[in-house]
């Protein structure tokens, strides 16, 4: 029913009597000034997204590739830089560590003696004893001691190692007269005259040296130990001479 047919409803109650003036302005009222609307009905709002573990992220996995790659470029770029060692300081650190060099020789049996023309192999090298010398007393102004004669002994050194190494035969070499030491001998070497002592030797390369030593006259046995370090030794030979 529209407003103003009530209002007409309620003037027709007025004028019959049916209703007090006080009681028409109150029925009027309340049709001109409605009471508070109810606020209209909202939907629910829809639940919360649940948020995904950090580890289920694409972006997460992306950024742990990238770092992991960073860390190899960086370990391999500083092996990369490592400074090579030269030639020597390779033949240094193959003496004070043996198992540095990586290559393949045969093994000298314990006890073995090799004598002239017999290739002897050791870790760096391959050594063959090719003559044996004497002297007496040839040479006037240098003389053994009264009883004594001066040796000298031929070698061909070869290096078998990988890289090049420093070869003397005052440190390769040891000389025994019938058991008894026979040190490397100054006055042998130089009344025997134009012999060679060592120097640096390149990989693959072969060198001629001598050691020379004084010895009785009467001598049956000589026997000299090679070994293939200068300052320490991982392995030896021993070369026997008799008369």
């Amino acid at each position: 029913m529209s407003l103003d047919n009530e209002l007409t409803k309620l003037k027709e109650l007025l004028d019959s009597g049916a209703l007090t003036q006080a009681e028409f302005d109150e029925q009027k009222k309340k049709l001109i000034e409605p009471g508070p609307m109810s606020p209209p009905d909202t939907p629910d709002a829809p639940p919360a997204a649940k948020k995904k573990p950090i580890y289920k992220k694409f972006w997460f996995w992306l950024l742990l590739v990238i770092a992991l790659i960073i860390i190899i470029v960086a370990a391999s770029g500083g092996n990369d830089s490592e400074k090579k060692p030269s030639g020597d300081e390779q033949a240094l650190a193959a003496a004070l560590n043996p198992t540095t060099e990586k290559h393949t020789t045969t093994t000298t049996p314990k006890n073995q003696a090799f004598s002239l023309n017999q290739p002897a192999e050791l870790r760096d090298f391959t050594i063959t004893a090719i003559d044996v010398k004497s002297d007496a007393g040839s040479n006037q102004f240098i003389l053994p001691a009264d009883g004594n004669t001066f040796l000298a002994v031929k070698f061909e050194v070869e290096n078998t190692s990988n890289s090049a190494q420093s070869v003397f035969s005052t440190a390769m070499f040891t000389a025994y007269a019938d058991d008894t030491l026979a040190p490397f001998s100054t006055s042998a070497a130089t009344a025997l005259g134009d012999l060679f002592f060592g120097g640096g030797l390149d990989a693959g390369k072969k060198m001629i040296l001598w050691y020379a030593i004084e010895v009785p006259s009467n001598w049956i046995t000589l026997e000299i130990k090679a070994q293939d370090g200068i300052l320490f030794s991982s392995q030896s030979v021993v070369f026997r001479f008799t008369r």
